[in-house]
């Protein structure tokens, strides 16, 4: 029998009313239409960092790997897929812990070496809404992120990457980022802004 294969796109699109950082640039188009001359091409003002994108060693590390210099065979593994929206609810502040994992390694199995972990924190809900970034009164932004401990574990398991559903892989309450340099620094890559994890077994 032929095996039905459906596929998901978990990015974003590009537009003018995507969540950034504050104080980034957003990301804004021109269309510069000149069908008269034959073709058409737009003008485009963006950040680093925006929609659904990669973070290479080199956005912690002054001397890290840029994303041009990362294998393309470093971004295609089997992945799974934690599902913590039912522990994350409400919660902006929520850290993905090492129990988090070894929940999920109870029900699944270890998470084998050379795969990539997605987290669905359930948070893509507020994509748009100005939650997906809530900011306090000092003008810090809060989204569930994962614990450095966690960022260890996944570390001890020789991942190839991780990916979240939010702003960053790292809390947004955390100041020096210590899941970002802890995968990093070990040359795992990062996926940010992911879409449609809940759709993923």
């Amino acid at each position: 029998l032929e095996k039905i294969m459906e596929i998901i796109d978990l990015t974003y699109s590009l537009s003018d009313t995507i969540t950034v950082y504050p104080g980034k640039t957003c990301f804004s188009k021109i269309i510069c239409a000149h069908y008269e001359n034959g073709f058409r091409f737009d003008d485009m003002n963006l950040s680093t960092g925006i929609g659904t994108h990669m973070d290479a060693p080199s956005h912690v590390f002054p001397d890290g790997q840029t994303i041009d210099l990362i294998p393309l065979t470093q971004c295609h593994a089997p992945a799974c897929v934690l599902h913590l929206a039912d522990q994350v609810q409400d919660d902006s502040d929520y850290e993905i812990s090492v129990n988090d994992i070894l929940e999920w390694e109870g029900n699944h199995g270890s998470i084998k070496a050379d795969t990539i972990v997605l987290a669905d924190t359930g948070w893509g809900k507020y994509w748009g809404e100005q939650k997906f970034c809530q900011q306090d009164e000092k003008g810090t932004c809060h989204f569930p992120g994962f614990s450095k401990g966690a960022a260890k574990i996944l570390v001890d398991r020789k991942i190839k990457g991780v990916g979240i559903d939010t702003l960053s892989i790292d809390t947004g309450n955390t100041t020096d980022s210590p899941a970002h340099s802890y995968f990093l620094k070990n040359k795992i890559i990062i996926v940010e802004n992911l879409d449609n994890l809940e759709r993923l077994p």
